[in-house]
C-alpha cells in the first residue's frame, strides 16, 4: 500500500519527460531520468541505439574497417586461400561483401545481448526479491547505451584521425598494452573502458530505482556480473588467439 501511495505521489510530482530529456538526462542527471522509467519504461530507442551504434561505428569508417577486415583474413590464412582460387576481382567482392555483413551482425548481436543481459538481471533480481519488471529493466540498459553512442563518436574520431581500424576501444585499458593482445589480461583489460565503467554506474542507479534494492547490494550484484563478463572477454580473447595461430 505504502509503495503504491509512492508511486501515486510521484506520478503527480515528477514532470514527464520527452525524448530529447531523457536522451541528455542520462548525462547529465540520470537519477531523474530512471525515476521517470521507472514510472513509464521505455524500450525502443535503447535497442534500436544498440543495434545501430556498432553498425554506424564500422560502416562510418568503412574503408579502415575494410582494410581491418582484410588484415584479419590474412592472419587467418583465408585470404591466402581466396587469392588462390578466385580473382583480383572476385576477392574484392567478397571481402566488401564481409565488411558489410559483420556490422550488421554485430548490431542484432548486440541486440540480442541486451536482452539476454536484461533477462539476467531481472533474474537475479528475483531473488532478492525486487520489484523491477523486465520492460524497467530493459528500459534502464538501453537508455545507458546512450553512453555506448558517445564511445562511438570518439571511436570513430579517432579512427579516421589515425587511419587505421582497431577493435579495441581508444578509451580501454587494453589500448594500452598492445603488446599483450591475446592473452586474458588483455581481454580482460578490454572491459575497464572509461565510457563502459560510466554506463555501468548509470545502468546500476536505473536498477537500484526501479528495483527497490538498497543501493549496495545493487552495486554488489552488478559488479559480478561485470567481473563474469570481463573473465568471459578475457577467456574470448585467448581463444581467438589460438584460432589465429
Amino acid at each position: 500500500m505504502n509503495d503504491n501511495l509512492v508511486s501515486a505521489a510521484q506520478e503527480n510530482v515528477l514532470p514527464k519527460l520527452n525524448v530529447f530529456q531523457r536522451i541528455i538526462y542520462t548525462v547529465t542527471s540520470p537519477e531523474k531520468l530512471m525515476l521517470d522509467l521507472e514510472r513509464k519504461p521505455r524500450v525502443l530507442l535503447g535497442i534500436l541505439l544498440t543495434i545501430l551504434t556498432p553498425m554506424l561505428t564500422m560502416f562510418a569508417a568503412f574503408p579502415m574497417f575494410k582494410e581491418y577486415m582484410r588484415g584479419t583474413l590474412e592472419a587467418t590464412g583465408a585470404y591466402a586461400e581466396l587469392v588462390s582460387q578466385m580473382s583480383a576481382e572476385q576477392v574484392e567482392s567478397v571481402l566488401v561483401g564481409s565488411a558489410i555483413s559483420t556490422p550488421v551482425f554485430a548490431g542484432i548481436g548486440a541486440g540480442i545481448v541486451l536482452l539476454v543481459e536484461a533477462l539476467v538481471i531481472w533474474l537475479v533480481l528475483k531473488i532478492f526479491k525486487g520489484q523491477a519488471r523486465f520492460k524497467q529493466i530493459l528500459s534502464v540498459l538501453g537508455y545507458a547505451a546512450v553512453i555506448s553512442v558517445l564511445a562511438a563518436i570518439v571511436s570513430i574520431i579517432a579512427i579516421n584521425v589515425t587511419g587505421a581500424y582497431t577493435d579495441v576501444t581508444y578509451t580501454s585499458l587494453a589500448s594500452l598494452l598492445p603488446e599483450m593482445k591475446g592473452t586474458f589480461a588483455f581481454g580482460f583489460a578490454r572491459t575497464i573502458d572509461v565510457f563502459g565503467i560510466w554506463a555501468f554506474v548509470v545502468s546500476t542507479i536505473g536498477i537500484a530505482t526501479v528495483s527497490k534494492i538498497d543501493k549496495k547490494k545493487v552495486y554488489v550484484i552488478m559488479a559480478c556480473i561485470f567481473i563474469i563478463l570481463a573473465v568471459y572477454m578475457g577467456y574470448n580473447e585467448v581463444k581467438a588467439a589460438s584460432l589465429l595461430n
